[in-house]
């Protein structure tokens, strides 16, 4: 494990976290700027304890009309890995996988 008594005590200086990642469920990780998500929906069949390949779409646009219909219709398989730079692209709409393969390597890894 990491000792984060320091921070959460408030006794360590800015900066002296040890984690470089952010775990945000068993399918995605962020580090730096690329976040990684390898599937997102959970418990959809007992056959895959781990969640599905596929996540849900958003376009992070109109909840009605054909955005909303587009949203709740729509999905994309994230099973070989979605990467996208959150400091650029924060509502994660372009995936950078297949641009960027050592990052999506690294972070597989």
């Amino acid at each position: 494990g990491v000792d984060h008594s320091g921070l959460l005590l408030g006794t360590a200086e800015n900066g002296q976290g040890n984690r470089t990642e952010i775990h945000h469920s068993v399918r995605a990780l962020t580090q730096g700027r690329w976040k990684l998500i390898t599937g997102g929906w959970m418990d959809e069949t007992k056959k895959l304890p781990m969640g599905t390949p596929w996540i849900g779409f958003s376009a992070y646009g109109n909840g009605w009309g054909y955005e909303a219909v587009r949203n709740t219709l729509s999905n994309h398989n994230c099973g070989s890995g979605c990467l996208y730079d959150v400091f650029e692209d924060p509502t994660e709409q372009h995936d950078k996988a297949k641009g960027e393969p050592d990052v999506l390597a690294r972070m597989i890894a």
